[in-house]
C-alpha cells in the first residue's frame, strides 16, 4: 500500500486544483452578476428621471454610457457573445431616454452612432422576438435619435411614458439574462 502513496498525493493535489479553479469561475460569474445589476440601477435611475437629483442621473447616464462600450469586456466570458450584445443594446434605450427627460430631444453624436447597431437589428430583425423582442414604442426611439425629432412639451409626458415602456421591457430582458447565468452557476 506504499507505493499507492505518491498516486494519492497526485490525486489529491489535482482535486484541490479543480476546487480553486471552480471556486474562481464561481466568483467570476458573481462578478458578472452584480454588474449586470449594478448596469440595471443605473438604467432605473434614469427611468426614474424625476424622483432622483440631478447628479444623481447623470452619473447614471456616464455609467450607462461607458458599460455600452465595456460590457462585453466586463461579461469576460461568462456570457455568450449574442448575450452581451443583447445587454449591450438594451442599454441604449435608457441613453435615449434620459436625453428625451432631460433636452427633449437627442443631439448627442455618441449616442446617434451607438444607436445604429440596435436600429440594425430593430430593422433587420437580427435576433428573434424571444431573445429581442421589438416593442412597439421602439419607432419613438428611432425617431429621437435618426430623424432628429424634438418632443414638444405638450406631448412630452406622453412620450415619455412610451419610451419608458421600451425601457422596462430592456430591463426585463437583462434580468432574464442575469438570471439565465445564475443558473449556469448552479448547474457548473
Amino acid at each position: 500500500m506504499e507505493y499507492l502513496k505518491p498516486f494519492k498525493m497526485i490525486v489529491d493535489l489535482i482535486l484541490r486544483l479543480f476546487g480553486i479553479r471552480a471556486y474562481r469561475e464561481k466568483e467570476k460569474v458573481q462578478r458578472v452578476i452584480e454588474y449586470i445589476d449594478t448596469c440595471v440601477h443605473h438604467l432605473k435611475v434614469v427611468m426614474q428621471f424625476d424622483d432622483h437629483n440631478e447628479s444623481e442621473t447623470d452619473y447614471s447616464r456616464v455609467f450607462l454610457q461607458k458599460a455600452y462600450h465595456e460590457v462585453p469586456k466586463h461579461l469576460d466570458g461568462v456570457a455568450t457573445a449574442k448575450e452581451s450584445d443583447i445587454i449591450r443594446k438594451s442599454l441604449m434605450g435608457g441613453r435615449v431616454y434620459y436625453h428625451a427627460a432631460r433636452y427633449g430631444e437627442v443631439s448627442d453624436d455618441q449616442i446617434k452612432a451607438d444607436y445604429e447597431d440596435r436600429f440594425y437589428a430593430y430593422v433587420n430583425h437580427i435576433y428573434d422576438g424571444t431573445d429581442f423582442r421589438q416593442n412597439s414604442n421602439e419607432p419613438i426611439l428611432s425617431h429621437l435619435v435618426k430623424d432628429g425629432k424634438v418632443i414638444p412639451k405638450e406631448k412630452r409626458e406622453h412620450e415619455l411614458q412610451q419610451l419608458r415602456c421600451v425601457c422596462r421591457e430592456d430591463i426585463q430582458r437583462i434580468e432574464s439574462l442575469r438570471e439565465q447565468l445564475k443558473t449556469r452557476r448552479v448547474l457548473a
